[in-house]
């Protein structure tokens, strides 16, 4: 669990999990230490702008999905193609189809 405070109340989620005894950190898939415009500075002003609208537009990459929504849940084992992916959104879910990598479709409502 990651513990934090934000304007006087304390929050935590989880960053990882024991399964049977095999420990699965996922925070690098969540957290970054650099800003991620610097550390991918080579997206196009335009993406930028959509992730900070949190939207995920047609053409975009999982990781920049990501970088809009936040962590998105696979359906079924998350290795298909095309991949459907359920981003719980802050309350305000998103279902992307990915084919070949790249964001399809984008549905509100999940």
């Amino acid at each position: 669990m990651a513990v934090f405070e934000k304007h006087g109340k304390s929050y935590a989620f989880s960053v990882g999990v024991d399964d049977n005894g095999t420990q699965h950190i996922y925070s690098d898939d969540m957290l970054f230490l650099q800003d991620p415009h610097e550390l991918f500075r080579h997206g196009p002003a335009d993406v930028w702008k959509a992730i900070e609208s949190h939207e995920v537009k047609p053409g975009m990459n999982e990781l920049r999905a990501s970088f809009a929504l936040g962590v998105g849940v696979p359906e079924g084992t998350g290795t298909s193609n095309p991949k459907i992916v359920n981003y719980p959104n802050g309350g305000h879910p998103v279902k992307v189809t990915f084919e070949y990598g790249k964001a399809t479709d984008v549905r509100a409502g999940g």
